[in-house]
């Protein structure tokens, strides 16, 4: 399996093999310029000198990637997929936009791949990649068409995953070949059989009965509280008190059963009397104040007339 760093490297050597045959086999610091490339990247990488240089050796150990000595001062690399793979021509292009652009549909590799000399229409591409798919080690699988596609893409299988992975992408099964694939895409499955058990449903039905025990609790004391409205005492402060079992008797007795409309008219009394008795209490309190503030008043309009009968004394002795 091959990571996305050296996925990249091992495309863009395909790529300028087909491209810019000149520049092949490729050195170190072209390798870079073309795998930080903007154009026909995606996603675009800015990879340093250092992790090429670590790749590199990687991918020789791996026997991806071959070293070419001699001919010029400068180390230089070619890809052996070809030895490893035995693609062909058009293979080899569809394999190589794969791997630097990932996923893509028959249509949108019709005109990357023709820049690589693979001149054909989205049909001759998809039997090409079906091909691909069946052989006894598979190289291309199709993945569930996602919202708003019209057509199912496809990607390597050179990789270990982590840029499907990442986008929540996952296969088809279009044929038997792609039963094949890695079991990295089927492991995300498996928890999803075990969420089902997780659903609060079974602790969510007893939780019903509960709720209609307190119901029923609650509501079998109003039957014990019809009989106890007794007669409705002289004084004026004692229905008040009385008055608030006697409401919850009348809402308890008519959520029971109508057969208790005695006790709700029996309780209708207390409870009026019970919302008049603190508006009766509060009237009069506001004309006492008002009366205290009118005598204060008087008594210093008294003083000042007092004070100016005083004056006008004096004035007249004088």
């Amino acid at each position: 399996m091959l990571d996305r760093t050296e996925q990249r490297i091992v495309g863009v050597l395909i790529e300028k093999e087909r491209t810019v045959p000149d520049t092949y086999p490729m050195s170190e610091n072209a390798l870079i310029d073309g795998c930080n490339q903007k154009s026909n990247r995606e996603p675009c990488m800015e990879l340093r000198q250092f992790q090429v240089a670590g790749t590199l050796m990687s991918l020789m150990e791996k026997g991806w990637i071959a070293r070419i000595d001699g001919g010029s001062r400068v180390i230089k690399y070619r890809h052996k997929v070809v030895e490893q793979l035995g693609l062909s021509s058009s293979e080899l292009a569809i394999l190589a936009e794969l791997l630097l652009r990932g996923p893509q549909a028959p249509g949108a590799l019709k005109p990357r791949v023709a820049r690589m000399g693979f001149f054909s229409d989205p049909e001759q591409i998809e039997s090409v990649l079906r091909a691909m798919a069946r052989r006894p080690q598979p190289v291309v699988a199709q993945l569930l068409m996602a919202p708003r596609e019209r057509d199912r893409r496809w990607r390597h299988l050179l990789g270990d995953g982590s840029e499907v992975a990442a986008s929540g992408e996952t296969e088809a099964n279009v044929n038997p070949a792609t039963l094949a694939l890695p079991a990295l895409h089927k492991t995300p499955a498996a928890p999803a059989a075990s969420a089902t058990p997780a659903a609060p449903a079974a602790s969510a039905t007893p939780a019903a009965p509960a709720a209609s025990a307190l119901h029923k609790t609650s509501a079998t004391p109003a039957t014990s509280a019809t009989p106890a409205t007794p007669a409705t005492p002289a004084t004026p402060a004692t229905p008040a008190a009385s008055a608030t079992p006697a409401a919850s008797a009348l809402h308890k007795t008519s959520a029971t059963s109508a057969t208790s409309a005695t006790s709700a008219a029996s309780a209708t009394p207390a409870a009026s009397a019970l919302h008049k008795t603190p508006a009766a209490s509060a009237t009069p309190a506001a004309p006492a104040l008002g009366q205290i503030e009118i005598a204060l008043r008087v008594t210093r309009l008294e003083a000042e007339v007092a004070l100016l009968k005083a004056a006008l004394i004096k004035l007249a002795l004088i």
